[in-house]
């Protein structure tokens, strides 16, 4: 599976943390979530910075994050640009087949696909803006429920 991202944005925020998650965490960043069904149990997360740094964890609904988890095969290429940034990657099908995150005749998934967009305002404080692919619809921005999953068709 091949996907790319380009954020158009005027404010490109890095994280400065100790650790790749307080970085990816505290950066603008696009991502991806992918589950085998809507009952999120389990549910698998990439979330790609700027920078090209990557934190990928596996989630069971709700919010019971595994941090070590891995995911072997994937390849990410980050580029700055001056409108903003491009995040290019690939993941084999066989990853996604092994997860088990592909319909019966391989041409769907459920996925979840945001935009952490911050910025600092006046006095310097951080403000966040997340966009979704889909709404799910909550009181608080929260992207780990299943109302913010939609079915995408794979292409050839």
């Amino acid at each position: 599976m091949h996907f790319r991202f380009e954020a158009w944005d005027d404010t490109p925020t890095l994280g400065m943390g100790q650790t790749l998650k307080e970085r990816v965490l505290d950066s603008d960043r696009v991502e991806i979530f992918f589950a085998p069904d809507l009952t999120l149990r389990p549910y698998y997360c990439l979330e790609m910075a700027p920078s090209g740094e990557t934190l990928v964890y596996r989630g069971q609904f709700y919010r019971e994050m595994d941090w070590d988890w891995t995911l072997p095969g994937l390849e990410i290429e980050a580029e700055l640009l001056p409108h903003g940034y491009r995040i290019t990657g690939r993941l084999p099908i066989s990853i996604l087949q092994k997860l088990d995150v592909l319909t019966a005749d391989r041409r769907s998934m459920w996925v979840g696909l945001f935009r952490a967009d911050f910025s600092r305002d006046a006095s310097g404080a951080l403000q966040r803006h997340w966009l979704p692919w889909v709404s799910p619809d909550t009181a608080r921005p929260d992207f780990h429920v299943p109302s913010a999953f939609g079915c995408l068709r794979l292409e050839d």
